[in-house]
This record gives structure tokens, sequence and C-alpha cells, in this order.
């Protein structure tokens, strides 16, 4: 089961235990993960981490557009003031319109990235008209905090919490953008497996009926539903009452047409925003564990493919540019040393690039009457018995000094520091001039 912050039907569930006791008997025992926001959490259920969960519904049209797999098997109705932009009590911002050239935070793909989009549409606005930073729950709060951003797109319990522990003035919530529509505009979901759904429909009914029994208690005894909640949220009691005080009808309702309207409208927003031809990514494996950075390169890896996007990676590590770039340029004290592919630039003895990747060994003298080379090949020439042919062909001796092959995108490319020594060693040497060696 996957759950997060904001879905207080799945919180209740999962704090009474209410599900645990109704599959024990079945022989099912049941695991929670929390995630940060929707995203993760369909990024999990498609990694086979979780079999059911909730969030909003913005969250799902990115996991739709990058084809990850699940169903929406319930929509959810909650509270529209819960949602809302959040200004410093003393901001000069007194209109969404004042939002011009202000620096706004959101969780990107969230439903805050949906109504921020809506509200500038309100006032005449277009979302290039702001300057938006991309920031989790966690990371605007303390940024709000020291007044690096103008304006806070957030939901309950972060709007509670805030509300509560800053001096904030509310800019606007969901009624305010969408009026009586807020409802279907903003909706949350219930999602599940496609696997978990066609194998265990009876399971499936089973976690809705609890999610339902949650609502109808929560909603009678909302006093009770915070005590209940805010060690599970890691908020005062005072704020989680204020939560659930304002958490509004708590249904769990069908999919309907109806419902996934403004799910549509969600997508055609996004839609029109227009995807982005380059993505920016600086230092993004910086000072992270191996298996971490692995993670990251995989992820720009199959944004490069899937949308086609053109990443400007910054790194000062050779070997993530090895990994995953194809052309590069090397910056020294602010100027271009070099550039070109990668490939290419590795496999020349002098460049940066090949100093770099292939480190020889210093101070070692050469035999009397032997000389010490430098080979560099790429692409088929990876492929060729050099040595043997160096040896069988003008009977010289190859010692290997320093060396390696190295694979980068698609072409392998190597260099070699040797010591040549034999009667023939002047020939072996234009051979591999003349053979681009």
């Amino acid at each position: 089961m996957g759950h997060q912050k904001g879905m207080a039907l799945l919180n209740i569930v999962k704090a009474q235990a209410s599900l645990e006791k109704r599959l024990q008997p079945l022989g099912i025992s049941v695991t929670w993960n929390e995630f940060s926001s929707t995203a993760p959490l369909l990024d999990g259920m498609g990694a086979g981490a979780i079999v059911f969960g909730g969030g909003g519904g913005t969250g799902s049209v990115f996991a739709q557009a990058g084809d990850k797999s699940f169903v929406r098997v319930a929509a959810g109705t909650g509270s529209t003031r819960g949602s809302a932009i959040l200004v410093q009590e003393n901001s000069p911002i007194k209109t969404l319109s004042d939002l011009k050239g202000k620096k706004v935070a959101f969780a990107k793909g969230s439903g805050q990235h949906n109504n921020i989009v809506r509200a500038l549409e309100k006032v005449g606005l277009k979302f290039s008209d702001i300057k938006p930073l991309y920031l989790t729950p966690a990371e605007a709060l303390p940024a709000f905090e020291r007044g690096d951003i103008d304006a806070w797109l957030i939901w309950d319990p972060y709007t509670a919490e805030a509300e509560r522990k800053l001096r904030t003035r509310l800019l606007a919530d969901n009624s305010t953008v969408f009026g009586d529509k807020a409802p279907l505009e903003s909706p949350s979901f219930y999602y599940a497996a496609p696997d978990f759904v066609r194998d265990y429909p009876d399971i499936l009914k089973t976690i809705l009926q609890e999610l339902e029994k949650a609502g109808a208690w929560s909603r009678d005894n909302y006093q009770d539903s915070a005590k209940l909640l805010y060690k599970l949220y890691k908020i005062d009691l005072k704020t989680m009452e204020t939560v659930e005080e304002r958490g509004g009808q708590r249904e769990v309702l069908p999919v309907t047409d109806e419902v996934l309207s403004g799910l549509q409208r969600m997508a055609d927003t996004f839609y029109e925003l227009g995807e982005p031809k380059v993505l920016l990514s600086d230092e993004a494996t910086s000072a992270l564990d191996p298996q971490t950075t692995r993670s990251i390169l995989d992820l720009l890896r199959d944004l490069n493919k899937r949308m086609g996007l053109t990443i400007l990676l910054i790194t000062h590590e050779m070997a993530v540019v090895k990994q995953i770039c194809d052309s590069v340029a090397v910056l020294n004290a602010g100027k271009i040393v070099e550039k070109g592919y990668v490939s290419d630039l590795i496999a020349k003895p002098e460049s940066f690039l090949a100093q770099e990747f292939f480190h020889h060994r210093n101070g070692y003298k050469p035999k009397p009457g032997a000389v010490i080379a430098t080979i560099a090949f790429a692409g088929e020439q990876a492929s060729q018995p050099i040595f043997a042919t160096l040896a069988r062909n003008f009977d010289v001796d190859v010692n290997i000094l320093s060396g390696s092959v190295e694979t980068v995108g698609d072409r392998r490319v190597g260099q070699f520091h040797i010591e040549l020594e034999g009667q023939k060693v002047t020939q072996a040497l234009k051979y591999l001039h003349e053979a681009e060696f």
C-alpha cells in the first residue's frame, strides 16, 4: 500500500489497521510505503513496490504521458480550502496579477502545478510570466520562511502547518481559482496496479470499503480523526484539527466521465504549455552513492530517448561524461579548451578528456633501443588485433605499460601506453601512424 500526506482516508485506514484486520483471516499481510507526492507513488507502482495508493490527479496525467502502468479505480473528494496559494503576511502581492515576475514554488507534477497555470489564466497571465521553482513541501517550507520565494502553492496538512507556524496570508484557494467547479477541477484518485485489479477484485473491493468507512467516520469525528493522525503526520494536534475540520465530504466515488473531464482539462493545460526541448542538469550526481548515481543517469537517459530531450549536463565527474554524454565541451577558468564528440576526444592522446580517462605511468624509462608509444583507437579499430599484428609483421616485442578500452555511448574507444623493442621499431611506428592509431 502506498500513502502520502494529504490523502487522509488512506492514513486513517493505516492508523486504524482496519485493512489488516479484514485481510489477516485470509492469510494476507499488509505493508505501507510513504511517498512525497503522486508522481513517485505511481513510479513505485510501476516498479512493483506497491499495488494500491492514492494521490492527486495531476501526477497521474504526467505518469500516463510517461507510459506508466496503473488504473484509476476510484475518485476522492476533499477540502477545496486546504489547497492554497500562500504569501507572507507583509508581502506586497495582493492579487493573482501581482504574481507576474515573482518566484512561485510548487511541487512539479502535483495538483498545485495545474492550479498555478489555471490561476494565472484567470487574470490573463501566462506560465512564462512567473519564475517557477519546483520544490517539494519539505524544501519549500524553509525557503518560504526565509523569504527566498514570493508565493507558495501547497496542500493540507502543509497549508495548515504553514498558516499556524508562520505569518502567512491566503492569496487564493481552489474555490477562488475554479469556483463551484473546484471539486471536479482538482480531483484526487485511488490507483491500483493493473494485474492487481485483474487478479484480486475481491481484495480491491475490500480496500475501497475500508476507505469509505474511514471517510464516514472522519466526517462525524474530526477531532478523533485529528488525534489519530497528528502523530503519523508529525505535526501538532491543533494544526491537525484544522485540517480535519475542513476536510470536506471525503467520499469515495466511481470514476465517471464527469470526474475525468477535470482530469482531461488538466492534460490539455499541460499539453498547451508545450514540451521542453532542453533539460538542464546541474551537478545532478554530485556527492551521491554509486547506486543513486546510476538511477539518476538511467532516468536522464530515458528522458533523452523517450521525450527526445537534449540534456545539458554540467558535471565535474569524468565517469558521468563517459556513461551518458554524446558531445562535450571542457571548460577551464571559464573558457572552452576543447569540444567535440566524447568518443573522438577520448581517442586523441593529447586531449584533456583522454588524459583524464587513460592515466599513464609516469617516470618509466625505456630500455636502450626501445621506444615508448601511445596507441589510440576508436570504433572498429578497437576490435583489431593490433599487438599481435605488430609482433607478427615487424618482429617487435610489445610491453604494455598502461591503458584500457572503454565503451562511450555505443562506441568502443581505447588507449594504450606501450614499449616497443626490436630491429623494426621504426617500421612498426610508421605502420601505426599510417593506420591512424
